[in-house]
């Protein structure tokens, strides 16, 4: 992984990081991971969906 090859880089250097500076350093490359999940695209259509299922239901009742 990314992060793995820039962390033994950094050790290569013997570069001292304190304890906390090296947690915020790793987990700037954990935010780069993939997100798992419905694709952007497919929650659009269902939200468009959606709100067409709405609006025929609120015509329907004032039809009625």
């Amino acid at each position: 992984m990314y992060a793995e090859r820039k962390r033994k880089r950094f050790q290569k250097e013997e570069v001292t990081f304190d304890e906390a500076s090296r947690q915020a350093f790793l987990n700037s490359y954990k935010g780069n991971k993939k997100k798992k999940g419905k694709s952007t695209r497919e929650s659009r259509t269902n939200k468009r969906r959606r709100r067409m299922d709405r609006r025929k239901e609120l015509l329907g009742r004032m039809d009625g």
